[in-house]
């Protein structure tokens, strides 16, 4: 793939044309710049008079629309093919983007200088629309712990007009010349009140909007196997301390990655992974980065953005790279086919056993045939395969789950999980909670 750090069309041609048809890829780091930091779209603080980056980005879409006219043109009339067009702009509006440290005057400036920004004439009227109490932006989001959810309207307001923002300046540039290109952006996708995610910090933003998308896909910021202020008691369930261990990093991912999927099925996922060496993860020395990858894929994921820098240990993440190489060939046994669809229909119904369940299933109907992976809790939980001889039986501590003409296959890259497979029309799991 090509990554657009200094657009070059001679060798952005040459790279993307010997990728195979179908997977022609240009990661973009580099064009969008700036979008957010037009000179004229600036706003002043009346205090101090300083001037800063604001929430209207009008000249600087302008800019940007220019800047990808300037390389799809001629990289277009000169036979440069495209597949995927991948964003990673990481640039947002929310009350964490903007600032909220109490100890940085030149974050409350520009809180200030948007409160009192000419173009904010709009501004109020669309966050009380949306349920947002007051006119106060110091006192109720950049003092977020202050305002209840001002802060959490806010950021659903500022996700939707960023979506808009890099849709006009990006993607409808580039379909002009590519009318059928794929196109997904770092961090944005759907969610909604009836499959409740909250985020690594416990931040309940599903409470406010459905969510947005930039291109074909939505997406998430990374699908890496962490979790933050979720662990602390009462962030994710009342009464409930959600433990910081590998599992719960694992099904924390896989129901985010389930949430988008049930929000809006009609926009195809498009997770990013790391490699599995990345110690900033609970899942980089145990087998559930690999069961997180069969799960995600399992959700139907369009395409998997694999994020490995290639810094440290380079012999490390030459590892990770054939780890991947290789779950990846061993899911193509089971999944590797055109029309596949998951199975959403036994998925736990969203309630309290999202989150405290001691196993995680996930299904699809693929190859003429229904292929399932169970990963039980092996590291701080129990499980046992019940001997059958019309079904595949597995018990834990708190479940029964039975898998009606089953046939199971053996361990192979991860050891936590196992692959199953069924009839297509056979019925589906059954399952019984022992307590």
């Amino acid at each position: 793939m090509y990554q657009l750090w200094h657009p070059n069309t001679e060798r952005a041609i040459r790279e993307t044309n010997s990728q195979p048809v179908g997977h022609r890829v240009i990661i973009d780091r580099i064009s969008y710049s700036g979008i957010n930091a037009n000179p004229a779209d600036k706003c002043q603080d009346p205090v101090s008079k300083n001037y800063y980056d604001c929430i209207w980005w009008d000249s600087g879409i302008n800019s940007t629309k220019e800047k990808y006219e300037d390389f799809l043109a001629p990289f277009n009339a000169s036979g440069g093919k495209l597949d995927y067009w991948v964003l990673d702009t990481e640039t947002w509006l929310s009350n964490w983007a903007i600032g909220s440290n109490k100890n940085d005057l030149s974050q409350k400036e520009r809180w200030r200088a948007i409160q009192n920004d000419p173009r904010n004439a709009t501004l109020f009227a669309e966050l009380n629309a949306l349920g947002f109490t007051g006119q106060d932006l110091i006192g109720t989001v950049y003092n977020w712990s202050k305002g209840g959810d001002n802060y959490l309207i806010w950021n659903s307001l500022m996700g939707n007009k960023v979506a808009d923002y890099y849709n006009e300046a990006t993607y409808d540039v580039i379909k002009k010349y590519y009318p059928n290109v794929e196109m997904l952006n770092y961090g944005l996708g759907y969610r909604s009140q009836e499959y409740q995610v909250p985020d690594l910090n416990g931040h309940k933003q599903y409470k406010y909007g459905p969510g947005n998308n930039v291109g074909t896909d939505q997406t998430q910021d990374g699908l890496y196997g962490r979790l933050g202020q979720i662990t602390n008691r009462n962030r994710l369930i009342n009464g409930f301390t959600y433990n910081a261990t590998a599992f719960n990093a694992f099904r924390y991912e896989v129901n985010r990655m389930r949430s988008m999927l049930l929000s809006n099925q009609s926009v195809p996922i498009s997770p990013w992974i790391s490699h599995k060496s990345w110690n900033k993860t609970l899942v980089d020395d145990n087998d559930y980065y690999e069961e997180m990858i069969i799960h995600l894929s399992l959700t139907n994921a369009n395409v998997i953005i694999y994020w490995n820098p290639k810094s440290g240990d380079g012999l490390l993440q030459d590892k990770d790279d054939e780890l991947l190489s290789n779950l990846l060939n061993e899911e193509n046994q089971f999944i590797g086919y055109m029309n596949k669809k998951p199975i959403t229909s036994n998925y736990i119904t969203y309630s309290d056993d999202w989150w405290t369940s001691d196993y995680v299933l996930s299904g699809m109907n693929a190859g003429g045939q229904k292929v399932w992976r169970f990963t039980p809790d092996v590291i701080n939980g129990t499980y046992k395969l019940v001997n059958d001889p019309n079904s595949i039986v597995f018990t834990t501590a708190q479940y029964r789950v039975t898998i009606p003409e089953g046939t199971i296959y053996p361990n192979q890259v991860s050891k936590y999980g196992f692959w199953i497979t069924q009839p297509l029309n056979s019925i589906d799991p059954e399952v019984e909670k022992l307590r």
